[in-house]
């Protein structure tokens, strides 16, 4: 079995937890704190499994370039999975510094993901301008990224027109990403 495929799996064993712990709080009338921390853990599970699924699918191409940037990919999503639990698991931890390490490695990872499925895409046949947008929007992707990171560590004040520039590039981000298709 693929790891592509172990990974589909991984995505909907999470999605059927968080629906049986959120179908079971109902049914019991209340949702008490482990109620949250199973759904979210699992949802967790569910994105970060997706994430690497991304990685996964570059995993078996020739080029040892998307063999390495699928399994950063791959990594960044564990690290940020791991992350979410330390934080979530035994009691909520109330740490920044962890807290900025899973909003860091979640978007490190959300950023790999984009690139390997944009990657995963192009075509030999590809057109310039086809080649243009999708290069486009993996700069993009890992400069929105960036952008978004530098206020978790305290780099940047999303004052003073920060906010507006990281809105016109993730608008510029989403349009030269579903453009080439």
């Amino acid at each position: 079995m693929s790891v592509g495929r172990i990974l589909g799996w991984v995505l909907a064993g999470g999605l059927v937890v968080a629906a049986l712990a959120a179908s079971a709080a109902i049914v019991e009338g209340s949702f008490d704190e482990d109620d949250w921390k199973v759904i979210g853990t699992s949802l967790g599970f569910s994105v970060y499994g997706a994430l690497a699924a991304a990685g996964a699918s570059l995993r078996t191409r020739a080029s040892e370039a998307k063999r390495q940037l699928g399994t950063v990919t791959m990594v960044l999503a564990g690290v940020a999975f791991v992350f979410l639990l330390a934080w979530v698991w035994p009691e909520p931890n109330e740490s920044e510094d962890l807290v900025r390490a899973w909003g860091v490695a979640s978007l490190a990872a959300l950023a790999a993901s984009h690139a390997c499925i944009v990657t995963a895409a192009r075509r030999p046949c590809d057109t310039g301008a086809v080649s243009l947008l999708a290069t486009t929007s993996i700069v993009l992707g890992m400069l929105d990224a960036a952008l978004a990171i530098l206020p978790i560590v305290e780099l940047l004040d999303p004052g003073d027109g920060a906010a507006e520039l990281f809105a016109v590039l993730v608008i510029a981000l989403v349009l030269t990403t579903v453009l080439p298709p």
